[in-house]
């Protein structure tokens, strides 16, 4: 049976940027054009920290466990896993993405290209 004082948690994609990141428990602090408000993430280790300040100030693709409070916002929650999207140019970083993970439909849509 579930415990109702604890917060439920869910698996979240989202695309935010890095605002900061570190102390002594280390935290990252993103904000996302699909959230409200900036919402703050525990990181596995220092070394993670370190490694994600390199982002700072930079838009990610972040893979994250979070809680939501009463107003639907996140609460808290880890950081699982993040990706940079270097790619200022939106149509060639989903043209990336699909190589990536979907070479067939990137292969498809250079086919049409030529038709």
């Amino acid at each position: 049976m579930p415990n109702a004082d604890l917060p439920p948690f869910e698996s979240v994609c989202l695309r935010a940027k890095l605002i900061r990141v570190g102390g002594a428990r280390p935290a990252a602090i993103f904000e996302s054009k699909s959230e409200p408000e900036r919402f703050s993430l525990r990181v596995g280790s220092e070394n993670d920290a370190i490694i994600l300040a390199r982002h700072l100030y930079s838009d990610l693709e972040i893979r994250a466990t979070v809680s939501r409070n009463a107003a639907d916002e996140i609460a808290g929650g880890t950081l699982e896993e993040w990706e940079p999207l270097d790619n200022d140019e939106p149509i060639e970083a989903w043209r990336e993405w699909f190589g990536l993970t979907r070479p067939e439909v990137q292969r498809e849509g250079a086919a049409d290209a030529r038709d």
